[in-house]
Protein backbone atom coordinates (compact mmCIF):
# COMPACT_ATOMS: atom_id res chain seq x y z
CA UNK A 1 0.00 0.00 0.00
CA UNK A 2 1.27 3.45 -0.91
CA UNK A 3 2.28 5.76 1.90
CA UNK A 4 0.58 9.15 2.24
CA UNK A 5 0.97 11.98 4.73
CA UNK A 6 -1.36 14.37 6.50
CA UNK A 7 0.35 17.51 7.77
CA UNK A 8 -0.85 18.41 11.27
CA UNK A 9 0.20 21.32 13.52
CA UNK A 10 2.44 19.00 15.55
CA UNK A 11 3.89 16.80 12.79
CA UNK A 12 3.24 14.67 9.70
CA UNK A 13 1.09 11.57 10.13
CA UNK A 14 1.57 8.66 7.73
CA UNK A 15 -1.42 6.72 6.43
CA UNK A 16 -2.23 4.06 3.85
CA UNK A 17 -5.47 3.79 1.90
CA UNK A 18 -6.61 1.11 -0.52
CA UNK A 19 -9.80 -0.63 -1.66
CA UNK A 20 -13.43 0.36 -2.00
CA UNK A 21 -16.53 0.10 0.15
CA UNK A 22 -17.09 0.59 3.87
CA UNK A 23 -13.94 1.96 5.53
CA UNK A 24 -12.11 -0.12 8.12
CA UNK A 25 -9.48 1.77 10.10
CA UNK A 26 -6.57 0.00 11.80
CA UNK A 27 -4.85 1.53 14.83
CA UNK A 28 -1.73 -0.16 16.22
CA UNK A 29 -0.36 -0.47 19.73
CA UNK A 30 2.56 1.27 21.43
CA UNK A 31 5.88 0.56 19.72
CA UNK A 32 4.12 -0.91 16.68
CA UNK A 33 2.91 0.49 13.35
CA UNK A 34 0.36 -0.31 10.68
CA UNK A 35 2.53 -3.07 9.19
CA UNK A 36 1.59 -5.35 12.11
CA UNK A 37 -1.84 -5.72 10.45
CA UNK A 38 -0.45 -6.58 7.02
CA UNK A 39 -1.75 -10.17 6.83
CA UNK A 40 -5.17 -9.17 8.20
CA UNK A 41 -5.52 -6.39 5.63
CA UNK A 42 -4.77 -8.72 2.70
CA UNK A 43 -7.91 -10.68 3.61
CA UNK A 44 -10.14 -7.58 3.61
CA UNK A 45 -8.88 -5.39 0.79
CA UNK A 46 -11.14 -6.95 -1.86
CA UNK A 47 -14.33 -6.16 0.09
CA UNK A 48 -13.55 -3.01 2.06
CA UNK A 49 -11.66 0.25 1.89
CA UNK A 50 -8.79 -0.15 4.35
CA UNK A 51 -7.22 2.82 6.07
CA UNK A 52 -4.06 2.14 8.02
CA UNK A 53 -2.47 4.72 10.27
CA UNK A 54 1.00 5.11 11.73
CA UNK A 55 0.13 7.02 14.87
CA UNK A 56 2.31 10.07 15.50
CA UNK A 57 5.67 9.01 16.88
CA UNK A 58 5.59 5.56 15.26
CA UNK A 59 6.34 3.97 11.91
CA UNK A 60 6.72 6.55 9.13
CA UNK A 61 4.98 9.30 11.09
CA UNK A 62 6.98 12.08 12.67
CA UNK A 63 7.61 12.35 16.38
CA UNK A 64 5.22 15.11 17.45
CA UNK A 65 6.67 18.46 18.45
CA UNK A 66 4.68 18.39 21.70
CA UNK A 67 3.64 15.60 24.10
CA UNK A 68 0.19 14.75 22.78
CA UNK A 69 -2.76 13.79 24.94
CA UNK A 70 -5.19 10.96 24.16
CA UNK A 71 -7.68 13.58 22.98
CA UNK A 72 -5.13 15.14 20.62
CA UNK A 73 -4.44 11.72 19.11
CA UNK A 74 -8.19 11.19 18.66
CA UNK A 75 -8.58 14.64 17.12
CA UNK A 76 -5.75 13.89 14.68
CA UNK A 77 -7.81 10.91 13.48
CA UNK A 78 -10.83 13.18 13.07
CA UNK A 79 -8.73 15.53 10.95
CA UNK A 80 -7.64 12.60 8.77
CA UNK A 81 -11.19 11.28 8.35
CA UNK A 82 -12.46 14.75 7.47
CA UNK A 83 -9.70 15.14 4.87
CA UNK A 84 -10.57 11.79 3.30
CA UNK A 85 -14.33 12.42 3.69
CA UNK A 86 -14.80 9.26 5.76
CA UNK A 87 -17.95 9.04 7.85
CA UNK A 88 -18.87 6.35 10.41
CA UNK A 89 -15.77 4.18 10.02
CA UNK A 90 -15.31 0.72 11.45
CA UNK A 91 -12.33 0.90 13.80
CA UNK A 92 -10.03 -1.98 14.71
CA UNK A 93 -7.61 -0.95 17.44
CA UNK A 94 -4.93 -2.74 19.44
CA UNK A 95 -3.63 -1.82 22.91
CA UNK A 96 -2.55 1.87 22.90
CA UNK A 97 -4.60 2.37 19.74
CA UNK A 98 -7.63 1.10 21.65
CA UNK A 99 -7.39 3.92 24.16
CA UNK A 100 -7.37 6.43 21.30
CA UNK A 101 -10.26 4.63 19.55
CA UNK A 102 -12.36 4.79 22.71
CA UNK A 103 -11.85 8.55 22.92
CA UNK A 104 -12.63 8.98 19.23
CA UNK A 105 -15.81 6.89 19.41
CA UNK A 106 -16.98 8.68 22.55
CA UNK A 107 -16.51 12.11 20.95
CA UNK A 108 -17.37 11.45 17.30
CA UNK A 109 -18.96 8.03 16.95
CA UNK A 110 -18.27 5.09 14.62
CA UNK A 111 -20.10 2.28 12.84
CA UNK A 112 -18.45 -0.48 14.89
CA UNK A 113 -15.50 -0.77 17.23
CA UNK A 114 -13.18 -3.76 17.62
CA UNK A 115 -10.81 -3.54 20.59
CA UNK A 116 -7.88 -5.97 20.65
CA UNK A 117 -6.32 -6.25 24.10
CA UNK A 118 -7.06 -2.55 24.51
CA UNK A 119 -5.50 -0.23 27.05
CA UNK A 120 -7.75 2.15 28.91
CA UNK A 121 -8.09 1.15 32.54
CA UNK A 122 -5.83 3.07 34.89
CA UNK A 123 -4.49 0.73 37.55
CA UNK A 124 -5.86 1.46 41.03
CA UNK A 125 -4.35 -0.66 43.76
CA UNK A 126 -2.64 -0.18 47.13
CA UNK A 127 0.40 -2.03 45.82
CA UNK A 128 0.63 0.30 42.85
CA UNK A 129 0.28 3.34 45.13
CA UNK A 130 3.21 2.26 47.28
CA UNK A 131 5.34 1.41 44.22
CA UNK A 132 4.91 4.95 42.94
CA UNK A 133 5.45 6.41 46.42
CA UNK A 134 8.67 4.41 46.84
CA UNK A 135 9.94 5.48 43.43
CA UNK A 136 9.26 9.20 43.96
CA UNK A 137 10.78 9.34 47.46
CA UNK A 138 13.96 7.44 46.66
CA UNK A 139 14.40 9.20 43.33
CA UNK A 140 14.64 12.52 45.19
CA UNK A 141 16.97 11.13 47.86
CA UNK A 142 19.32 9.31 45.47
CA UNK A 143 19.49 12.26 43.08
CA UNK A 144 21.06 14.35 45.87
CA UNK A 145 23.25 11.88 47.75
CA UNK A 146 23.81 8.84 45.49
CA UNK A 147 23.96 9.55 41.74
CA UNK A 148 24.79 5.94 40.83
CA UNK A 149 21.84 4.56 42.80
CA UNK A 150 19.66 7.26 41.24
CA UNK A 151 20.58 6.16 37.73
CA UNK A 152 20.10 2.49 38.64
CA UNK A 153 16.63 3.28 40.02
CA UNK A 154 15.71 5.18 36.84
CA UNK A 155 16.99 2.38 34.60
CA UNK A 156 15.05 -0.34 36.44
CA UNK A 157 11.80 1.53 37.04
CA UNK A 158 8.73 1.44 34.85
CA UNK A 159 7.63 -0.87 32.08
CA UNK A 160 9.69 -1.96 29.09
CA UNK A 161 7.88 0.67 27.00
CA UNK A 162 8.74 3.37 29.55
CA UNK A 163 12.42 2.43 29.65
CA UNK A 164 12.71 2.41 25.86
CA UNK A 165 10.77 5.65 25.28
CA UNK A 166 12.80 8.85 25.13
CA UNK A 167 12.07 12.56 25.23
CA UNK A 168 8.63 13.58 24.03
CA UNK A 169 7.56 9.96 23.50
CA UNK A 170 8.21 9.19 27.17
CA UNK A 171 6.12 12.21 28.14
CA UNK A 172 3.33 10.97 25.86
CA UNK A 173 3.51 7.50 27.43
CA UNK A 174 3.20 8.96 30.93
CA UNK A 175 0.20 11.06 29.89
CA UNK A 176 -1.40 8.06 28.23
CA UNK A 177 -0.92 5.61 31.10
CA UNK A 178 -2.34 8.15 33.55
CA UNK A 179 -5.44 8.68 31.42
CA UNK A 180 -8.41 6.62 32.57
CA UNK A 181 -10.80 5.83 29.71
CA UNK A 182 -13.77 4.77 31.83
CA UNK A 183 -15.72 7.94 31.04
CA UNK A 184 -15.07 7.45 27.34
CA UNK A 185 -16.20 3.82 27.56
CA UNK A 186 -19.55 4.86 28.99
CA UNK A 187 -20.15 7.18 26.02
CA UNK A 188 -19.37 4.68 23.25
CA UNK A 189 -22.66 4.18 21.42
CA UNK A 190 -21.66 1.82 18.60
CA UNK A 191 -21.56 -2.00 18.80
CA UNK A 192 -18.24 -2.94 20.40
CA UNK A 193 -16.38 -6.25 20.29
CA UNK A 194 -13.48 -6.95 22.62
CA UNK A 195 -11.08 -9.52 21.16
CA UNK A 196 -8.91 -10.64 24.06
CA UNK A 197 -6.18 -13.20 24.63
CA UNK A 198 -6.79 -15.23 27.78
CA UNK A 199 -3.01 -15.29 28.37
CA UNK A 200 -2.52 -11.55 27.93
CA UNK A 201 -0.08 -10.16 30.50
CA UNK A 202 0.12 -6.60 29.13
CA UNK A 203 -3.58 -5.84 29.37
CA UNK A 204 -4.92 -8.78 31.43
CA UNK A 205 -8.07 -10.65 30.44
CA UNK A 206 -9.76 -9.25 33.54
CA UNK A 207 -9.46 -5.78 31.99
CA UNK A 208 -11.44 -7.00 29.02
CA UNK A 209 -14.18 -8.36 31.27
CA UNK A 210 -14.37 -5.02 33.09
CA UNK A 211 -14.56 -3.07 29.84
CA UNK A 212 -17.31 -5.32 28.54
CA UNK A 213 -19.40 -4.32 31.56
CA UNK A 214 -18.68 -0.60 31.24
CA UNK A 215 -19.14 -0.16 27.48
CA UNK A 216 -22.80 -0.24 26.41
CA UNK A 217 -23.63 -2.83 23.75
CA UNK A 218 -20.30 -4.63 24.14
CA UNK A 219 -19.30 -8.27 24.11
CA UNK A 220 -16.02 -10.08 24.63
CA UNK A 221 -14.56 -12.68 22.26
CA UNK A 222 -11.98 -14.88 23.99
CA UNK A 223 -8.84 -16.18 22.30
CA UNK A 224 -7.77 -19.05 24.51
CA UNK A 225 -4.26 -19.58 23.13
CA UNK A 226 -3.19 -15.95 22.80
CA UNK A 227 -1.38 -13.32 24.80
CA UNK A 228 -1.37 -9.62 23.90
CA UNK A 229 -1.39 -10.15 20.12
CA UNK A 230 -4.42 -12.34 19.43
CA UNK A 231 -4.64 -11.09 15.83
CA UNK A 232 -1.17 -12.52 15.18
CA UNK A 233 -1.09 -15.53 17.50
CA UNK A 234 -4.47 -16.86 16.35
CA UNK A 235 -4.54 -15.18 12.98
CA UNK A 236 -6.96 -17.44 11.09
CA UNK A 237 -9.54 -17.47 13.87
CA UNK A 238 -9.18 -13.72 14.25
CA UNK A 239 -9.83 -13.13 10.55
CA UNK A 240 -12.87 -15.43 10.60
CA UNK A 241 -14.37 -13.78 13.68
CA UNK A 242 -13.72 -10.31 12.34
CA UNK A 243 -15.37 -11.08 9.02
CA UNK A 244 -18.35 -12.71 10.70
CA UNK A 245 -18.93 -9.67 12.92
CA UNK A 246 -18.40 -7.15 10.14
Amino acid sequence: MMINYLVLPFGKMAYYLEGEGQTIVFLHGWGQNFSSFKKIVSNLISEYQVLGVDLLGFGHSEVPTTPLSVKEYADSLKALFDTLMINSPIIVAHSFGGRIALKYCADYGAEKLFLLGAAGLKKRSIRRFFQIWYYKIFRKIYKIIAPKKYQKLIDKSGSKDYRSAKGIMRQILIKTVNYDSRRDMKRVACPTYLFWGLLDEETPYGDGLKMAKIIPNAEIVTFYNSGHFCYIQEEQRFIKMLKDLL
